[in-house]
C-alpha cells in the first residue's frame, strides 16, 4: 500500500493517478465562465462540459475521463462562515460515457477512498435512491453493510442539471449514491430510514447536519427531461461523480472544517491577522467573520482571475455581491483597513502553483479586489452620514418616527 496522501495537492495528484490507471483521459478544465453554455452564469458542476455529450449531440473525446473543476455556486453563500459551505471549490470527478456504470463507479470510489485515501470504511455511509436495487447491491458488494446504506426520495438523491423545480426546464438529469464520511461515530447510532416525515434532520445526508460530511456524488446519468416534465433515457448510461477536494482534505488531515485544511489555513491565517490577531484566539463569532472573509476573498480570486469583474448585472454583480458580503461582516466586526488584496494576494500563493493564470493575473486581480471595496467603504461611509444626519434631525424635531 502507498504512502496515505496528505496536503491537497497530494490529494489531488492521487485521485488524477489513480483514474489514469484506471482508462481515463485527463481533460482541462472550464473556466468558470461556461464555454457556449448560455443557459449558465458560472460553471457550477464538473459535469458542464460534458453536457452535449450525455445528450448524444456530441462524440465524447473517450469512453473515460477525469478532470479538476474549480467552481462557483452562491446555493449556500448565507451559511458560508460555517465550517465546510463555500461558494467556489475544487470538484474532483471521473467520468464515464456510455461505458461503466453503478457497479463500475461504486467499486472504483470504494477502491480509492478505503486503498488510497485509507480512510476507515467503518465511518462511511452511502444514500441511494429510493427504488435503486443496483446501486443498492453493488454498496453490499463492495463490502458495505445495509445499516450503512440509505434510501432517500427524489430531493435528496437525485442530480438534476438544471434547479429543480423550475417551470419549462430541461436537461440530462437522474438518481444518486451520495458518500458521506461519518465525523464523530463516538455519538453513537445513526438515524435509520424512518418514514420521511419523521426523520429527524441528524439523519445521513438531510439538513446541514455537522456529523455526516458528504465527499463524494456519484450521478447515474441516464434521464433527459423535456421542459413539459417528460423524461425519456439518454442515448447512453452515463457517469458523472462529484469529489469536493476541500471536503476531502479536511477529513484526510483530520480537522474540524475546510477552513483549517492546507487549502485554506494560509488565507485564514491572513484575514485573521487583519485583527492582529492568530484565528485560534478569536471567539465563535469572529471566527465565522474570518471564514467567511477567507472563502469569499478566494471566490472573487478565481473569478476575476477568470475574467469577470464587478458590475451591476449579471456575473459581475454575483462577484460584487461576494466582495461586499465579506467586506460588510469584517467592517461589522470591527475591522477599519481595507484588506480584500492582501488576503487575495495569499490566495494566488497557495492556488498559483496548480492554477498558473492566478499568477499571471496577480496585479490586475488585486487591484479589481482593492477597487471594489474602496467603492463599497465610500458607499458604508455615504449611507452613515446620512443615516447620523437623519436621526440628529429627527431628535431636534422630538420625533421617533423617520418618515416614509
Amino acid at each position: 500500500m502507498t504512502d496515505q496522501p496528505r496536503t491537497s495537492d497530494e490529494i489531488r495528484e492521487a485521485y488524477i493517478a489513480f483514474f489514469r490507471e484506471k482508462g481515463h483521459q485527463l481533460l482541462p478544465p472550464w473556466p468558470l465562465v461556461p464555454i457556449g453554455d448560455p443557459t449558465s452564469m458560472f460553471t457550477s458542476a464538473g459535469m458542464q462540459q460534458f453536457k452535449p455529450i450525455f445528450m448524444g449531440e456530441q462524440e465524447a473525446p473517450g469512453a473515460r475521463a477525469v478532470t479538476v473543476q474549480r467552481c462557483f455556486r452562491t446555493t449556500d453563500i448565507e451559511v458560508v462562515g460555517d465550517r465546510s459551505h463555500c461558494t467556489a471549490f475544487e470538484m474532483m470527478g471521473n467520468f464515464s460515457f456510455g461505458d461503466y456504470f453503478k457497479k463500475g463507479a461504486i467499486e472504483m470510489a470504494w477502491e480509492l477512498l478505503t486503498q488510497v485515501y485509507q480512510l476507515d470504511p467503518e465511518r462511511l455511509h452511502a444514500t441511494v435512491y429510493l427504488d435503486d436495487e443496483d446501486a443498492y447491491e453493488a454498496w453490499l458488494a463492495v463490502g458495505l453493510p445495509a445499516e450503512r446504506i440509505h434510501r432517500r426520495d427524489e430531493d435528496l438523491n437525485y442530480w438534476f442539471s438544471f434547479p429543480n423545480g423550475t417551470p419549462g426546464a430541461s436537461g440530462p438529469l437522474g438518481p444518486d449514491s451520495e458518500i458521506y464520511y461519518d465525523l464523530h461515530p463516538e455519538m453513537g447510532e445513526v438515524v435509520r430510514d424512518l418514514p420521511l416525515e419523521e426523520m429527524e434532520a441528524k439523519g445521513v445526508g438531510v439538513g446541514y447536519d455537522e456529523r455526516y460530511l458528504e465527499i463524494w456524488n456519484l450521478v447515474f446519468m441516464q434521464l433527459y427531461q423535456h421542459p413539459d416534465g417528460r423524461r425519456e433515457p439518454l442515448p447512453a448510461q452515463n457517469i458523472d461523480t462529484g469529489s469536493g477536494l476541500e471536503r476531502v482534505a479536511m477529513v484526510i488531515q483530520g480537522v474540524d472544517s475546510v477552513f483549517e485544511t492546507d487549502i485554506f489555513y494560509p488565507i485564514l491565517a491572513q484575514a485573521a491577522s487583519e485583527f492582529d490577531l492568530h484565528y485560534e484566539s478569536a471567539n465563535e463569532n469572529l471566527k465565522h467573520v474570518i471564514r467567511a472573509m477567507s472563502e469569499h476573498c478566494r471566490a472573487a480570486t478565481l473569478l476575476i482571475g477568470d475574467g469577470v469583474v464587478p458590475s451591476n448585472e449579471g456575473r459581475g454583480y454575483v462577484l460584487r455581491r461576494v466582495i461586499r458580503r465579506a467586506v460588510y461582516l469584517a467592517r461589522r466586526a470591527g475591522l477599519k483597513q481595507r484588506f480584500t488584496a492582501r488576503v487575495g494576494g495569499v490566495v494566488v500563493d497557495k492556488m498559483g502553483g496548480y492554477y498558473t493564470h492566478l499568477v499571471e493575473s496577480r496585479k490586475f486581480i488585486e487591484q479589481a479586489l482593492d477597487a471594489e471595496e474602496e467603492r463599497f467603504v465610500r458607499t458604508l461611509a455615504s449611507g452613515q452620514t446620512r443615516l447620523e444626519g437623519l436621526l440628529e434631525r429627527l431628535g431636534e424635531s422630538g420625533s421617533t418616527v423617520v418618515p416614509r
